[in-house]
C-alpha cells in the first residue's frame, strides 16, 4: 500500500512506526517489486520539485523511537518547505572571503535537524547525483558528519556514463549496508596524570571533557584526538591513553570494546622527533584545516598548514641540528616526506585554489576527510 501525505509543511506518520517498519525477511518479495516500480513510478510527472526536508523529517518520526540507518538519495535540490535550499554556488565568490559560507549550511535548521536525528541514534548516510547542477551537498552533509554516516558524491551523472557510475553505486551500496556496523555508540577517552584530552576532531569538533555520542560507527570510521600537556611528566615513565567506546551491533548485544596505550614521556627532542608518526600528524593538520573552514579561507587554512609545517621543522633544526649549516636542508628520518606530503595536502582538490573544484566536490571532500 502506498500513504499520501499532503501537508509537507506539518509532515505526520499515516500509521505507528512500529506498523511502518517490518523486518526484512517478512516483506522481502513487496521490497523487491517496489525497487523495479520506483524508476517508472513518477517517471511521467510535470512537476519537478523536491520536497526533500519533508521526507527526512518523515525518516526522523518513523526512526525515532528504535534509532537505525538512514539512506538519503538525492539529484535536485530540494524546492518546497521544509528545509528549502536555493542555487548558492557563484564562482565569483572562490578565493574570496564569502567562499567559506558554501562550506556550511546554508540553513541553521539543518544542524537542528542533525541533532535531532543524531539524539535518536539516527545514522545517515547521503548519496548525492549531479549532473553539472549545484546539489548543495555543503548542508545536507550535516547529518552525516554529526550522526556519523558517509557522503557520497556522484558527479558527471549522465546517460553515457549510466555503466561506470552503476558499478561504483553498486561497489558503495554493498560496503555501506555489508560492513560491520554499531548503534548508539558513546566513546571517551581517558588519560594518565599530567595530560587530558584537548579536542575530538570528528564530523564536528567537539571538547575533550565529555563523553562523545556516535549515533554511527563502522569499520571504516575514523577519529583524530588531540592532547594537552599540564603536569610535568618523570622521563622515562608511562603515559597512558585509553579509548572506551560502547556501542550495540546489529543483533542487539551490547558490547564494549576498549584500546589502551602506553607511551613513554621524554625530555630530548631528538628522541621525540625519531620516533614521530607522519601520516598521524597530516591527518590532524587536514582534520584541523577542514573543521576551521567555517571560519578560514581556503588561502587561509593552506597557510595553516605550511606554517605548522614550518614550525615543526625549525624547532627540529633548532632544538637538534642547530650546528648545521644555515644553508643545509635538515629534517627528521621520520619527517623527511613532510614537506611533500604538506605540498599534496594543498595541491589536493579539498584545498586547492582556482575554480576547477566546484564547492559540492569541495564539500564532498571535506565530509569525507572527517571520516
Amino acid at each position: 500500500r502506498q500513504f499520501c501525505v499532503t501537508d509537507v509543511a506539518d509532515i505526520c506518520l499515516p500509521l505507528p512506526p512500529q506498523d511502518l517498519l517490518l523486518p526484512l525477511e517478512a516483506c522481502r518479495d513487496a521490497a523487491l517489486e517496489l525497487l523495479k516500480l520506483l524508476p517508472a513510478l513518477f517517471a511521467s510527472t510535470k512537476r519537478p520539485d523536491v520536497s526533500l526536508g519533508a521526507a527526512i523529517n518523515a525518516c526522523t518520526q518513523l526512526l525515532e523511537p528504535s534509532g537505525g540507518r538512514l539512506l538519503l538519495f538525492q539529484h535536485t535540490l530540494p524546492g518546497i518547505a521544509p528545509l528549502k535550499l536555493s542555487h548558492r554556488d557563484d564562482v565569483r565568490t572562490y578565493g574570496t572571503d564569502k567562499e567559506k559560507s558554501l562550506f556550511s549550511p546554508a540553513d541553521a535548521e539543518w544542524a537542528v535537524l542533525a541533532a535531532r536525528m543524531g539524539g535518536a541514534h539516527i545514522c545517515v548516510s547521503s548519496l548525492h547525483f549531479t549532473a553539472h547542477n549545484f546539489v548543495d551537498i555543503a548542508s545536507m552533509a550535516s547529518l552525516a558528519r554529526t550522526t556519523g554516516g558517509q557522503v557520497y558524491l556522484y558527479p558527471d551523472c549522465v546517460p553515457e556514463q549510466r555503466d561506470s557510475i552503476a558499478s561504483k553505486l553498486h561497489a558503495d551500496l554493498s560496503r555501506n549496508l555489508l560492513r560491520p556496523h554499531g548503534y548508539e555508540g558513546v566513546m571517551r577517552f581517558r588519560t594518565s596524570r599530567g595530560l587530558r584530552v584537548d579536542q575530538y576532531l570528528m564530523g564536528n569538533i567537539k571538547q575533550g571533557d565529555v563523553d562523545v555520542d556516535m549515533p554511527g560507527v563502522d569499520a571504516d570510521s575514523t577519529f583524530a584526538v588531540t592532547f594537552k600537556h599540564e603536569e610535568r611528566l618523570e622521563d622515562g615513565a608511562d603515559a597512558c591513553v585509553q579509548c572506551a567506546l560502547l556501542y550495540t551491533t546489529a543483533d542487539g548485544q551490547r558490547r564494549i570494546r576498549v584500546l589502551t596505550l602506553a607511551l613513554q614521556a621524554t625530555s630530548a627532542m631528538s628522541t621525540l622527533y625519531r620516533f614521530a608518526d607522519l601520516d598521524a600528524h597530516i591527518n590532524v593538520l587536514m582534520r584541523k584545516a577542514v573543521l576551521s573552514s567555517a571560519r578560514s579561507t581556503l588561502h587561509q587554512m593552506r597557510e595553516a598548514i605550511v606554517s605548522s609545517c614550518v614550525d615543526t621543522l625549525y624547532t627540529y633544526r633548532k632544538s637538534c641540528a642547530s650546528n648545521t649549516s644555515a644553508g643545509q636542508l635538515i629534517l627528521p628520518e621520520s619527517l623527511k616526506l613532510l614537506p611533500l606530503y604538506t605540498l599534496a595536502l594543498t595541491k589536493n582538490p579539498l584545498m586547492r585554489a582556482g575554480t576547477e573544484t566546484r564547492a559540492d566536490e569541495r564539500a564532498a571532500l571535506m565530509a569525507q576527510a572527517l571520516r
